[in-house]
């Protein structure tokens, strides 16, 4: 583990962090704390304390389709930043409760880049992790900050942690609105907001999905491989 990894808390980055707790299973809730947010498995080096809070939200449940009811989960926590966060420019952060945090990818040169892209006007949300697809793989580096693991991104996938913007929070939430009545999951609803505004996403990112069985596909799936 490198000295960055001992000194920078991702979260404390955002003003408020809200957590979709899906299935309301304490579990899960569990093994994202340890990964994310403790980091209790390394005793002697562990993350530093939290100055963000942390929302929990218990995931929508129902007779939809699974990916249904994670895009009503994100809308719920859209609207949730949209009415905590202070200010049209403040910076909300919404996890999945499958994130898991990859070692050794939170440096000084990452963390600096995305510090000065949340200053940026034009920049609308950050993914902390991402599964860009071919098209997004040749993509340059987003000029402001020198970073070349900062991309700006117009096709990338996976909803496990991005940071927002407040004043954009409603259009996110229009859009999976959208994509929920035509039965679209999420992370493929808003690729017509990444062709339109400003996205920028972490390659190699800070966060991947845990690997396990996948609901929405009904078998077992690793990201790791695309998302490091």
């Amino acid at each position: 583990m490198s000295v960055v990894d001992q000194t920078f808390q991702p979260v404390n980055l955002a003003e408020l962090c809200v957590v979709i707790n899906l299935d309301d299973r304490p579990d899960r809730l569990e093994s994202f704390q340890r990964s994310v947010l403790k980091n209790t498995s390394e005793r002697k080096h562990p993350l530093p304390d939290l100055i963000t809070p942390v929302l929990r939200l218990a995931g929508s449940t129902g007779e939809l389709p699974r990916f249904q009811n994670c895009t009503r989960s994100h809308i719920r926590a859209l609207r949730l930043l949209k009415e905590k966060l202070k200010t049209p420019l403040s910076w909300g952060l919404i996890f999945e409760d499958d994130a898991e945090r990859q070692r050794g990818h939170v440096d000084v040169a990452s963390y600096q880049a995305v510090e000065l892209a949340l200053k940026h006007s034009d920049v609308r949300v950050i993914m902390l992790g991402m599964n860009a697809s071919v098209r997004d793989q040749s993509l340059e580096t987003w000029s402001e900050t020198g970073y070349t693991g900062l991309q700006k991104v117009r096709s990338a996938y996976c909803g496990t942690a991005y940071l927002v913007r407040r004043d954009y929070c409603g259009a996110v939430i229009e859009c999976f609105e959208r994509g929920h009545k035509r039965q679209m999951q999420l992370d493929v609803a808003w690729l017509a907001l990444q062709a339109q505004d400003l996205w920028l996403g972490l390659k190699p990112g800070w966060f991947t999905q845990r690997s396990g069985w996948s609901d929405n596909e009904q078998r077992h799936v690793s990201y790791h491989h695309v998302m490091a």
